[in-house]
């Protein structure tokens, strides 16, 4: 564990020193290989965070039908092209894969659904 953290520590000192070289490099990195860089960093930030597998994703995700569980669209829009993992904030529980507006919609609501409700029917008395 000392040589982990001593490697931890050199590699944190020598980023401190040449942040815009490791930028630069992520960078180019990561335009040379988008699908794989989207991919394998997406799925294990899912692992880290939610617990999410990749075969636990890909079931959530056909379980949905393959698209965004509230729009139904296949165009994510967020970062680097990717779905969001939609998670309840107090419990950590996944509750579907979403595109990034729906996502960006609930998170503005405060995952209120009385507030939703509400935001639903103001839409509707307003149609012109």
């Amino acid at each position: 564990m000392a040589s982990s953290e001593s490697a931890k520590s050199y590699m944190r000192a020598y980023y401190r020193k040449n942040t815009e070289k490791c930028r630069a490099y992520v960078r180019k990195y990561r335009a040379t290989h988008p699908f794989v860089n989207d991919t394998a960093l997406n799925r294990k930030r899912w692992l880290k965070k939610y617990g999410l597998t990749a075969v636990a994703f890909e079931n959530l995700l056909v379980g949905q039908g393959g698209v965004c569980a509230i729009c139904g669209t296949t165009k994510w829009k967020g970062k680097n092209n990717s779905p969001c993992i939609d998670h309840d904030h107090v419990t950590g529980k996944v509750r579907g894969i979403l595109c990034n507006q729906c996502n960006a919609a609930i998170g503005m609501l405060h995952d209120d659904a009385e507030l939703a409700k509400k935001v639903a029917v103001y839409l509707v008395d307003h149609l012109y």
